[in-house]
C-alpha cells in the first residue's frame, strides 16, 4: 500500500499566492478534504469560489479589484 502525496501551495494562486512558493507534501485525501471545505467556507462568507470555472485566477483579480 503507498499513500498518494499531493504537493500544496500554502497561500493558494488564484488568490495571488506565487506559483515559486515553496510546495509541501500532504496526503492526497487531506489535500482534497482540505480544498473542499475552503471552497465551502469560502462559498458561504460569500466569496467566489476557489476552484473550479466561477474561481479562476481572472474572476479573482476582478473581484478584489471590484471590491478592494
Amino acid at each position: 500500500w503507498k499513500l498518494k502525496i499531493h504537493k500544496h501551495h500554502p497561500l493558494p494562486k488564484v488568490l495571488g499566492g506565487d506559483g515559486a512558493q515553496k510546495l509541501y507534501d500532504i496526503p492526497a485525501t487531506l489535500h482534497r478534504k482540505y480544498h473542499s471545505q475552503l471552497n465551502k467556507s469560502m462559498r458561504d462568507a460569500g466569496f467566489l469560489p476557489l476552484f473550479g470555472k466561477n474561481g479562476s485566477q481572472a474572476k479573482w483579480k476582478l473581484y478584489l479589484k471590484k471590491h478592494h
